[in-house]
C-alpha cells in the first residue's frame, strides 16, 4: 500500500532555528517512515535544498516578528496550489500568511488539513495590537 502524501507547511525555515525547525526536523525523523512527506517553506537559504521541498519566496519589505512574511506574487500562490493539490494531508505549522493561504486552499480541494500554533495568543496580540 501507498503511503500517504503529507506536505508539511511552515512559515519559517533554515537559517533560523527556532521551535518550528526543531519540531519539523523532529516530526520529519519520526514520520518518515509513515508517510511521503514534502515541504513547503520560505526560501531564506539558498544552501539548503532538500528533495521534495517546495519554496515560496520571502518578502524583502514586509515582515512580522523577525518572520519576513512572503511576498506577494502570483508564482507563490501557484506554489502552495500546486503543493496542497499534490498532498493527501497538509500539516501546518503557523500562524503567518504560508499557514494561512495553505489553510484555505487545503479546505478549497478538500484536503485533510491539520494545524498547530507555536505561539501563545495573548502573548502575541500583546505584542503586535496596539
Amino acid at each position: 500500500m501507498a503511503k500517504k502524501k503529507l506536505l508539511l507547511v511552515a512559515d519559517t525555515y533554515y537559517p533560523k532555528v527556532d521551535g518550528i525547525l526543531r519540531f519539523t526536523e523532529e516530526f520529519l525523523k519520526r514520520a518518515s517512515s509513515d508517510f511521503d512527506i514534502s515541504l513547503l517553506v520560505p526560501e531564506f537559504d539558498h544552501k539548503k535544498r532538500p528533495e521534495k521541498t517546495h519554496f515560496i519566496v520571502p518578502s524583502k519589505h514586509l515582515s512580522l516578528s523577525g518572520y519576513p512574511n512572503m511576498e506577494l506574487s502570483f508564482q507563490n500562490l501557484r506554489t502552495i496550489k500546486g503543493s496542497i493539490k499534490e498532498a493527501d494531508i497538509i500539516y501546518i505549522q503557523g500562524p503567518a500568511l504560508i499557514s494561512y493561504l495553505s489553510m484555505y486552499y487545503g479546505k478549497k480541494y478538500k484536503k485533510k488539513v491539520v494545524s498547530y500554533m507555536h505561539v501563545i495568543p495573548w502573548e502575541l496580540f500583546e505584542q503586535f495590537i496596539p
